[in-house]
């Protein structure tokens, strides 16, 4: 990474590499106990960079966790000013002790058209919706879909075998000339970028079984990583080719990259509603 990219904070102090640590008795680390969002820069200017402290606000609070919102937010201000002009992607943790942590880190290297695996996941009530620091299944997830010979996975209920979503993304699917996505209420991530898209995109959210990916006319993933990213082929529980990208979603890549450009804050700022 770019040195000049390189910054952490704890609690708001600057931090080298050797000294961005945690406690192994604070339950961040201990048992994956906290919350974290991931934000993007272009230009050195944030995209939706309130909505996501206010998603960490929810988690948070679903958590039963306190924190400093105030001096959480002082320190993404510091951090945006150290990286003005630049791109960059930007993690922010805080703990159950309330440790803060800030600090840039490389963005998703996934190919130009993932190739995913589908992997059967049970989401957790208490957890349903809630970004926290317990991933290990998903990276699970990721690594059974790496094994197989894919790049990603794509969870599907263990239950009612209705596809969610990726391990740290969402799923769209185009069919008909329609663009669709799962809805909420399956237990996934309400998406920063999913919910940009369905402002920006004619999109409808609606169960998906696997017999529409296999009758879909193509698939993609969203998240702030990627942003919109074409799906070319499907494994596991079916076997479907994607040979090309369906014009739905290429529009809806386009709309949503000119929607990010003409959004980016202006300065991070923190609405009421996330204090």
């Amino acid at each position: 990474m770019d040195e000049n990219l390189d910054v952490r904070l704890i609690n708001g102090r600057e931090s080298s590499k050797e000294q961005f640590c945690v406690s192994v008795y604070d339950n961040g680390f201990y048992r994956g106990d906290g919350v974290f969002e991931v934000i993007r820069l272009y230009g050195g200017r944030t995209w939706a960079l309130d909505p996501h402290l206010q998603r960490l606000r929810r988690s948070a609070a679903s958590l039963e966790l306190p924190y400093d919102k105030q001096a959480l937010l002082a320190e993404c201000q510091l951090v945006v000013k150290r990286l003005a002009h630049r791109d960059a992607v930007i993690r922010v943790i805080v703990t159950r002790e309330g440790a803060r942590f800030i600090t840039t880190e490389p963005n998703v290297n996934l190919p130009d058209r993932i190739g995913l695996y589908t992997v059967e996941h049970l989401v957790t009530p208490l957890l349903s919706g809630v970004k926290s620091l317990s991933y290990a299944a998903n990276f699970l997830a990721k690594r059974i879909a790496v094994r197989a010979g894919e790049d990603d996975a794509l969870l599907i209920s263990a239950s009612s075998r209705r596809v969610l979503e990726g391990c740290t993304s969402t799923f769209f699917w185009e069919s008909g000339g329609r663009v669709y996505t799962p809805p909420l209420s399956k237990g996934i991530l309400d998406s920063i970028t999913r919910q940009a898209l369905l402002q920006c995109v004619d999109c409808e959210e609606r169960p998906c079984q696997l017999t529409d990916l296999v009758s879909a006319d193509g698939a993609a993933m969203a998240s702030t990583g990627i942003e919109l990213r074409p799906v070319a082929r499907i494994r596991g529980a079916v076997r479907v080719d994607y040979p090309k990208d369906s014009p739905g979603l290429l529009a809806a890549a386009t709309a949503l990259r000119s929607w990010i450009a003409t959004h980016l804050d202006s300065e991070p700022t923190l609405s009421d509603t996330a204090a």
